[in-house]
């Protein structure tokens, strides 16, 4: 079958409230203009992606499995591959859109990964290592299949974390986290700001769980990891949150190593990574009160900087966090 008419046919197979189609002139802009765009990017995007942006176009897409994706825009695809949103970690594939949590979806052009030039990644912003891609789909038709014929995707990464487990064993029980009068009413607003969050805006994961590794992280980290920081990985794990602003998606355990200690930049030594924007931004604490914001002060820094006083302040503690994010309160954007 032709592809473009495979496409309609697997098009006809979403129910409304399962894509959305961008109405603007995008699709068109995209195509008037991928010569450039292939240029820029120093990439080739896959025939199988040009003939669905053709006949189906740019957009939302979904199962019911909790699978989603936007494709990014003309402006988008240069904002996340070499504009100033880039992630490094990912120069050799073409990110190619997101879903409105965590996962970024790819192409990989150079056939890095070995499972052919025109095959489609994805891979968590708090993890972007290779080890951590999951393949979905040996091109773009076989992709739109899936959540066509409402597939649940993969979700096995390529290989498992060896460096981790290595390096970072269990030590046999969950951190204790002395839950003070102060702590816990902290804890008992942020809920309340979850609770009145859009359910769209915030996801709970289910990814392994980092408080019985903790003790560990701490001593090859050699930093203390605040109580508080704690008790929000105890109830709500590498969860994302975010308000029409900012989006932020706290790591899992392999990412915490990976980020504080397995390949942590000079630049963190003294302060702790925590999280990931979708803005390609890493969110820290600074536990020591290096910056003079307080000791439970939470910021954000872009992740190609190359000092710490490019860093924006962004909460006082995580109940400030988190009203932020439930008022819809537009970040800090001056830096230190």
């Amino acid at each position: 079958m032709e592809l473009a008419n495979l496409y309609e046919k697997l098009f006809e197979k979403f129910d409304k409230n399962r894509y959305s189609l961008i109405e603007d002139d995008s699709n068109q802009y995209f195509l008037d203009h991928l010569g450039t765009l292939q240029r820029e990017l120093n990439f080739t995007f896959p025939e199988s992606f040009i003939v669905f942006v053709k006949t189906i176009g740019l957009g939302y897409f979904r199962n019911n499995h909790s699978d989603e994706i936007v494709t990014y825009s003309y402006k988008d695809l240069i904002l996340f591959n070499i504009g100033e949103d880039r992630f490094p970690e990912l120069e050799d594939y073409i990110v190619f859109g997101q879903d409105e949590g965590s996962y970024l979806y790819l192409f990989d052009p150079r056939n890095k990964l070995q499972k052919g030039k025109n095959a489609i990644f994805r891979n968590t912003m708090d993890g972007l290592t290779d080890e951590d891609m999951e393949f979905l789909a040996k091109d773009m038709s076989e992709f739109f299949a899936l959540l066509a014929n409402d597939k649940k995707l993969n979700r096995k990464r390529l290989k498992d974390e060896e460096g981790f487990d290595n390096s970072l064993k269990y030590d046999g029980s969950s951190a204790e986290i002395e839950m003070t009068p102060h702590l816990a009413d902290q804890m008992e607003q942020i809920q309340k700001y979850i609770d009145s969050m859009d359910k769209k805006k915030y996801r709970i994961s289910e990814k392994k769980q980092a408080l019985d590794y903790i003790q560990t992280l701490e001593e090859q980290h050699e930093i203390k990891y605040p109580a508080s920081y704690l008790a929000v990985l105890k109830n709500y794990q590498a969860g994302s949150f975010g308000n029409d602003h900012l989006r932020i998606i706290f790591l899992d355990r392999d990412s915490l190593f990976e980020y504080n200690v397995k390949k942590r930049k000079p630049l963190f030594k003294k302060f702790i990574v925590i999280a990931m924007t979708t803005k390609s931004e890493h969110i820290f604490l600074d536990p020591q009160d290096k910056l003079g914001k307080g000791e439970n002060a939470i910021f954000r820094i872009k992740v190609n900087a190359k000092k710490i006083d490019q860093a924006f302040y962004l909460a006082k503690d995580f109940a400030a966090l988190f009203e932020m994010l439930a008022n819809n309160v537009k970040p800090n954007d001056i830096p230190l």
